[in-house]
């Protein structure tokens, strides 16, 4: 059966190795191993975390080293297109008549913007 994992996260702006271990726990820890796996940026939503998180979140921030510290804004990392591109091609491959090629199932999708996923 057609499946995908879209992940998507603030580790996976600039912790790609961070992000694919989630990734890989997600999938452990469920037994479930989608076809293809797509991992995206998050965003830091500084104005819609209380004082306690907002702090926490910028100390995360400045000790990855981002300068992305201004907490009177937001940092949106999704790369919108590359969502759009990754779903497209995965529809494209659910939707496909019969006798075209869907995929082995063993090798993820690799979408320009998206990092790329984690499939033992």
């Amino acid at each position: 059966m057609p499946s995908a994992l879209v992940s998507v996260s603030l580790a996976a702006h600039g912790d790609e190795a961070g992000a694919e271990g989630y990734v890989a726990t997600f999938e452990a820890e469920t037994g479930w191993h989608p076809r293809q796996v797509a991992m995206f940026s998050g965003a830091l939503m500084y104005t819609q975390y209380n004082f306690l998180k907002r702090q926490l979140m910028k100390k995360i921030v400045k000790d990855k080293g981002s300068q992305d510290l201004d907490t009177s804004r937001d940092y949106i990392y999704t790369e919108w297109d590359g969502v759009k591109h990754f779903t497209e091609e995965f529809l494209a491959g659910v939707t496909a008549p019969a006798g075209q090629a869907q995929g082995t199932g063993t090798t993820p999708t690799e979408v320009p913007g998206s990092s790329p996923g984690v499939n033992p």
